[in-house]
């Protein structure tokens, strides 16, 4: 058990401008914090950025109190943005800290007292994101309000500086060189991700439903619910998004092609008004081709056509058939859910209908 205290102090940020008339202004903000350290970039608009980070040997709690955050101050001295950064529990360290980059990025440092630090946790990591950016695979700003400004009168008075003498003493040192080992992974990506696959067959007209383990799953093709049915052959995937040890849920659903089915009335009435006009094959597959023959109680054919919609008007030899029972052979060749050809054949007796 560890004994001792954290300091908390009041941290004021001046700014000053001067007017046509060399009158003085300034902003004073004024916010209770732990010692930060100070960074400042000005915006295109001309919006000053403050970036502020804790100073070494203080450290952000996971919390977020105390973590790096970036202060917008527009050209009349107004807040127009407080935001503080919040990074994934996987890369908790012990110090994080901001540093402004060129090129109009910022740079998110964690390190670790290497001298406490333990097997499973890392030493730190670097992340970089442009100044407006909201949020990364790692990290995200959470807009936040403590901040005020006051317009206050300051008057400085003048300094006199005095400079005391000293004499320098030179000490000898002996570093050794010691080993140290270390290792470097871009990005986020510190490890390999942890992939589960469940795997499905389903019968025809069968569904899927699944259901994500917790929470913190998410769906990559941005499906907001964490259940769902899946029916279409495809493999399925959810992220836990933890940025060091991150795991994939897979879920790949393969289908059994549904059997073609055709099927051919035993009865048409081709009397012209509009039902059942035409005597024709049925399938639950795409029809490629088919075959028809037609032919009387005593063997003769009385009509035949091939084609991809093939249709028996009930004419024989363009004339209007006798009512009756007919015998109808048909060949066919349909296409099934996997892109394959199956044929077959089909004869039946048809009764056709006449008022």
């Amino acid at each position: 058990m560890k004994s001792g205290f954290q300091h908390t102090m009041t941290l004021f940020l001046l700014f000053y401008s001067l007017s046509g008339f060399s009158q003085q202004y300034f902003k004073l903000l004024e916010k209770s914090v732990k010692p930060y350290e100070q960074k400042i970039a000005r915006f295109s608009n001309g919006d000053l950025l403050i970036c502020g980070s804790p100073v070494r040997g203080e450290t952000a709690n996971r919390n977020g109190e105390n973590y790096p955050s970036q202060l917008t101050l527009s050209q009349n001295g107004q807040i127009s943005r407080q935001r503080r950064l919040l990074i994934a529990q996987s890369l908790q360290t012990d110090g994080i800290y901001q540093s402004l980059a060129s090129k109009g990025r910022v740079s998110i440092i964690g390190s670790q007292d290497l001298r406490e630090a333990s097997a499973d946790r890392y030493a730190g990591f670097v992340l970089q994101a442009a100044i407006d950016s909201n949020q990364g695979t790692c990290f995200r700003w959470e807009d936040f309000s403590s901040t005020s400004a006051h317009t206050s009168p300051i008057a400085v008075a003048s300094q006199t500086v005095t400079f005391f003498p000293f004499n320098p003493r030179y000490l000898e040192a002996k570093i050794d060189n010691a080993p140290w080992k270390f290792a470097f992974a871009q990005s986020c990506d510190l490890t390999q991700n942890r992939i589960v696959r469940v795997d499905s067959t389903l019968s025809c007209g069968l569904d899927w439903s699944v259901e994500l383990p917790n929470a913190e799953f998410i769906w990559e093709d941005g499906t907001p619910s964490s259940s769902r049915t899946l029916s279409k052959p495809g493999i399925y995937r959810a992220s836990d998004y933890n940025c060091i040890a991150p795991t994939i849920l897979e879920y790949e659903v393969k289908r059994e092609p549904c059997a073609c089915l055709v099927y051919l009335p035993n009865a048409f009435s081709p009397n012209e008004d509009g039902h059942n006009d035409h005597l024709s094959l049925f399938s639950n597959c795409p029809l490629q081709n088919v075959e028809m023959s037609v032919y009387s109680r005593w063997g003769d054919r009385l009509f035949s056509a091939i084609g991809a919609d093939v249709q028996w008007d009930g004419r024989a030899r363009q004339n209007p058939a006798d009512p009756g029972v007919y015998m109808v052979a048909i060949r066919y060749q349909v296409l099934d859910e996997s892109g394959n050809i199956q044929e077959g054949t089909l004869t039946q007796k048809v009764q056709l209908l006449r008022n």
